[in-house]
């Protein structure tokens, strides 16, 4: 059987997407995952799991690094997959020295950085860092056997990068996710829920504004917010920021908790707030867009380009504002205020989930990816 080594950058179950991959894998090859975890070792599933500490400094990613290279030519698997473009030398030494099968998960790194820079953010500022990831990152993101997207949804963008043998594989939910028994919403939850990061790129000022506008219109509503803590300077500190506009007693952030109590909040929630800044992630496509509506949570969002390649323009429980506060407040008073609408909305957005958004049909993509690249 042969063996599969995929090198992370992030913590194995971030996302999902690192597990997902590797769950559907090892139905076919023996997998194992060198990724973020709490311990040094662990056989989950049958896919063999080596843990590194988290949070590392950049010394510290690099010496990871350096016993990953020595891990990766001592005992070569006969594939190696990477999903940072730090790993990225690494991965062309092994395919030149030990002809290893190559594939770069590209994550929500974007090859042409020229368009749009995410990675990197404070050092791709600097002229030499910024020559490097528009030049040097895509040549060796090309000379990789394969790239698998997940964020962009079609591959489109990066052929038109020069990146060739691109398989699209979108991080759509696992059935058995699906048909969890949703919870019920207890007495008093808070209407609204926001996941992940607040930079100064997802909205975090948009939502708090328009949390201030509904509470001086008398149509207070209540908010949860999990994931990091905000890091957008005009959030901080975050107490500040949610006193001076009269709303600490609606607002929540509680921080990383864990994923079923995340996945829990998500779907107590009457409606998911959504509000990437369009400009800094035109091509990005945030995945938990699946989860609120496979858990018939309706979402308001900022239309972004790449949902138009994945969502029908009229999928009921998607509402697209602008970047707008007075926009976002508008949105969330109407659509609070006719709770059969919500529901009925939310029941429909789960239906076309169910029907069209399954990660299981994604798997025979990954599959022949790798039949190709192994030549079966």
């Amino acid at each position: 059987m042969k063996r599969i080594a995929h090198f992370a950058s992030i913590a194995i179950w971030d996302y999902g997407r690192t597990w997902r991959l590797a769950q559907s894998l090892s139905k076919r090859y023996k997998v194992e995952i060198h990724a973020r975890a709490p311990f040094e070792h662990r056989t989950i599933d049958g896919i063999e799991v080596y843990g590194y500490p988290g949070e590392q400094t950049f010394r510290e990613r690099y010496e990871r690094i350096k016993v990953f290279r020595q891990k990766l030519l001592s005992d070569p698997p006969d594939a190696v997959q990477v999903d940072s473009p730090e790993q990225l030398p690494m991965l062309l030494e092994a395919k030149w020295r030990k002809k290893i099968v190559t594939v770069f998960d590209s994550h929500e790194y974007y090859p042409d950085v020229a368009r749009f820079a995410p990675y990197a953010q404070g050092a791709i500022r600097q002229p030499v860092f910024q020559w490097i990831a528009n030049n040097i990152i895509p040549a060796m993101v090309r000379r990789a056997d394969a790239t698998i997207c997940g964020d962009y949804p079609t591959g489109r963008y990066y052929e038109s990068c020069g990146v060739k043998n691109v398989v699209p594989l979108i991080n759509y939910l696992f059935l058995h996710e699906l048909e969890r028994e949703l919870p019920v919403r207890p007495p008093n939850h808070p209407e609204l829920h926001h996941g992940g990061i607040l930079s100064h790129d997802r909205g975090g000022v948009l939502m708090l504004d328009a949390l201030e506008m509904l509470n001086k219109r008398g149509n207070a509503a209540r908010m949860i917010f999990t994931g990091s803590p905000p890091t957008d300077p005009a959030l901080l500190p975050w107490d500040q920021a949610v006193t001076k506009r009269g709303i600490e007693h609606l607002v929540e952030h509680r921080g990383y908790v864990s994923t079923e109590e995340n996945n829990d909040l998500m779907a107590e929630a009457k409606l998911a707030l959504i509000l990437t800044k369009v400009e800094r992630s035109r091509y990005n496509f945030p995945q938990k867009i699946f989860y609120y509506l496979g858990w018939s949570v309706p979402i308001i969002i900022t239309k972004l380009p790449a949902l138009e390649e994945v969502l029908p323009p009229d999928l009921p429980g998607v509402y697209y504002v602008p970047e707008d506060a007075t926009a976002i407040a508008d949105m969330i008073e109407r659509v609070l205020a006719d709770e059969p609408a919500r529901q009925k909305a939310g029941e429909a957005a789960r239906k076309w989930i169910l029907e069209n958004a399954i990660w299981e049909p994604q798997e025979e993509k990954l599959f022949a990816m790798y039949e190709r690249l192994f030549g079966e």
